[in-house]
């Protein structure tokens, strides 16, 4: 039986009885509860095409990301390759550089040759043996 009559804007019909199915992504119908519930969680204004910049932009302002940032690879750059602070010619270097004298904490101990067989040795109590 099929009616053709005006309905009342007010009317009460049972989405079962008209007969319509939940949308898909191929066909128009009701919006289902998971849908919705995916919508709601959209910020408003989202898109999905930030740029490069926006992007980087916000993770560097996170708290503790550990991004690997501009500053920190204009410092790495002004690193000597393989930079060693034992390497014997890196310390040598920087002694020399000294102009007047070398100021060395206590309790340090210089060896000086192959066999290391001058040592000098300087401690707190003003000690020193060589």
């Amino acid at each position: 039986m099929a009616i053709n009559a005006d309905i009342n804007a007010s009317a009460a019909i049972a989405q079962s009885k008209l007969n319509i199915a939940d949308a898909t992504t191929s066909a128009s119908g009701y919006q289902s509860a998971a849908d919705k519930t995916k919508l709601d969680g959209i910020e408003a204004s989202a898109t999905a095409d930030q740029t490069d910049a926006e992007i980087r932009a916000a993770v560097e302002a996170a708290t503790d990301s550990n991004v690997f940032t501009d500053a920190d690879h204009t410092k790495l750059n002004g690193i000597e390759a393989s930079a060693d602070v034992t390497d014997a010619a890196n310390v040598k270097a920087a002694i020399e550089s000294f102009t007047n004298s070398v100021i060395v904490p206590d309790n340090i101990a210089f060896r000086f040759g192959n066999d290391s067989n001058l040592r000098i040795f300087h401690d707190a109590n003003d000690d020193w043996s060589y």
